[in-house]
């Protein structure tokens, strides 16, 4: 995967880790995401997969470890 940074955002309530669709196609994970995480449009032809925290996106982690791929988490707070 050419994209190890990815952004944790975070509200008073929840938060969510931003991921490409592309990604989330590419690690054959789509039919494992539960209802509680989006995506949301960024450009034209360009998603976003936001995570939920809970077990969406340490489930995400747990396949990007296992496949041996860094990952580096930046926070955001809304």
């Amino acid at each position: 995967m050419k994209n190890n940074v990815y952004t944790f955002h975070t509200d008073p309530g929840h938060g969510w880790l931003e991921v490409s669709l592309e990604e989330i196609l590419l690690l054959n994970i789509q039919d494992k995401i539960t209802a509680y995480s989006y995506v949301s449009r960024k450009a034209e032809n360009n998603f976003l997969v936001f995570l939920e925290e809970d077990v969406d996106a340490p489930f995400f982690l747990e396949v990007k470890r296992k496949a041996a791929q860094e990952v580096k988490i930046e926070e955001k707070k809304r």
